[in-house]
């Protein structure tokens, strides 16, 4: 019983999680808001998709062109140039959807964002693998069997900081790469 319990209330749990929109949100229907919010978040246009699942519970059918209307209206918030440089100097991935009037200006914020986001995580990089080295040194230099110990443990977690500020260094760099691809329309 006790079971059955648990388990109703991790399944009530995870499927409302999982929704993008509340039982009052669909109801209210403000479409307009909803997509305005989605836009200042920088969405694609999936999310309505996924709205429309979350409403489909409560028998709601979102309005397409309502969201859609309000969705732009957020994207002009969003699709700024110090928007872009935040988000570019966050390393998140921007997700093309600027649209053509504002993309440009976008771009140049966030490209200028990711080469900052760069430079911070090289500059972390350096200093973690001269760390690492360091403690190289030092592990050569004992014969104390737990301070070798301890050394090796270290250089282990060191190890995978180096590895993980690598693969995060290779992000960025794709991440610029795909933005000059973007870009090449609007320098011509």
């Amino acid at each position: 019983m006790l079971r059955t319990i648990y388990l109703v209330m991790s399944l009530t749990f995870f499927s409302t999680s999982c929704a993008t929109l509340s039982k009052e949100e669909c109801l209210k229907g403000d479409w307009t808001s909803v997509g305005r919010a989605d836009g200042r978040q920088g969405y694609t246009l999936s999310r309505f998709e996924e709205h429309q699942t979350a409403c489909t519970e409560y028998q709601v059918q979102p309005n397409y062109e309502a969201y859609q209307t309000g969705r732009l209206e957020g994207l002009q918030e969003y699709c700024t140039t110090a928007n872009g440089f935040d988000l570019g100097n966050q390393a998140k991935k921007y997700e093309n959807v600027c649209p053509p009037e504002l993309e440009a200006a976008f771009l140049d914020g966030y490209t200028e964002g990711l080469t900052n986001a760069l430079r911070t995580m090289e500059q972390q990089l350096y200093t973690a693998e001269d760390k690492r080295n360091e403690k190289e040194r030092q592990l050569s230099y004992t014969n104390d069997d737990k301070e070798r110990d301890k050394l090796r443990a270290e250089i282990k977690t060191m190890d995978a900081e180096v590895t993980r500020l690598t693969n995060s260094r290779l992000d960025i760099l794709g991440m610029r790469q795909k933005i000059r691809s973007l870009l090449r329309p609007f320098e011509q």
